[in-house]
């Protein structure tokens, strides 16, 4: 069942005889569900890449001290993350995409609406920490904050969501970054992404 509750929880599984695709949906960056989660990535098989982000959920719903508990909790991840993966598997944290200052539809509680007037500060607070976390651990760090601040009109009119077109763009580019990581070739839909890199 759909809630904007702490508790929600949701796993997706797409498999085929040579892929394993899962979505865990998290509503904090670690907590004793975030353990099992962990503990589901340590077994066969292992995961050859992990792409993984949790902010606005961690510095919203979690009382005064959100941003505090953010920081101790992305540490903590990191650090248990370390042990359980093999140093083979790629992981790549994306930054929290840009919010609008009007957030509309049941992500921000009413008891803590106020909140959509910093919303957008404390968003580009906790990306800044995150990446500065994630490079320290040598995980991969994919910037979306950056590449779509220009691209607002694809979102929603919640405030928070995408449009189509920018969930292409985010498969793109992380197909992109994969196969740059992995030293493959670039598949063709994701060529024009090249433009403009060194």
């Amino acid at each position: 069942m759909m809630t904007n509750g702490k508790d929600y929880r949701e796993v997706r599984q797409f498999q085929r005889p040579r892929h394993l695709i899962r979505f865990y949906f998290i509503t904090r960056v670690y907590n004793s569900y975030v353990e099992t989660v962990l503990a589901d990535l340590a077994k066969d098989p292992v995961p050859d890449v992990i792409i993984m982000n949790s902010c606005l959920w961690d510095i919203t719903r979690y009382g005064p001290n959100s941003m505090t508990y953010y920081k101790e909790n992305l540490q903590r991840f990191c650090y248990y993350l370390n042990q359980v993966i093999p140093k083979e598997t790629l992981v790549i944290w994306t930054t929290a995409m840009p919010v609008s200052n009007e957030i509309r539809g049941g992500f921000l509680l009413d008891h803590i609406n106020f909140l959509s007037d910093i919303l957008r500060l404390d968003q580009l607070l906790a990306n800044y920490f995150a990446s500065q976390v994630i490079s320290d651990f040598k995980f991969d760090v994919v910037d979306l904050h950056y590449v779509f601040r220009k691209r607002t009109r694809h979102r929603k009119l919640d405030g928070i969501h995408w449009d189509e077109d920018v969930h292409r763009a985010i498969t793109a580019i992380l197909v992109t970054h994969i196969c740059k990581a992995w030293n493959v070739q670039i598949p063709d839909c994701c060529q024009y992404l090249r433009l403009g890199e060194n």
